[in-house]
């Protein structure tokens, strides 16, 4: 049928899983960052003005860190909804094939 929408479900399922790897990734590599800050803000020579700086910027990036991660969960969660709900469309109006 021409007025037939066409979705590409393996272009999906292949973003779902690429969102959710990248957002591990960036979550994984502030993880490092935020190791590393805090061995300078620990180890290193103390300037009250830097040091708390480099506090503020640790206590935000754990939230960054988890909002990251929960954003691609959350886009993975959808994609991999809307395949599905793709799929039990085309079940309806085609049957099973």
């Amino acid at each position: 049928m021409e007025e037939d929408i066409i979705v590409a479900d393996e272009n999906f399922r292949i973003a779902s899983e690429t969102i959710r790897n990248y957002g591990e990734f960036l979550s994984f590599h502030l993880g490092v960052y935020e190791w590393v800050l805090k061995q300078v803000a620990n180890s290193a020579i103390q300037d009250e003005r830097i040091t708390e700086r480099m506090w503020n910027i640790l206590g935000n990036l754990k939230g960054i860190k988890e909002t990251i991660k929960n954003a691609a969960e959350i886009i993975g969660q959808h994609s991999t909804s809307f395949v599905e709900a793709i799929d039990e469309a085309d079940k309806f109006l085609y049957g099973n094939r």
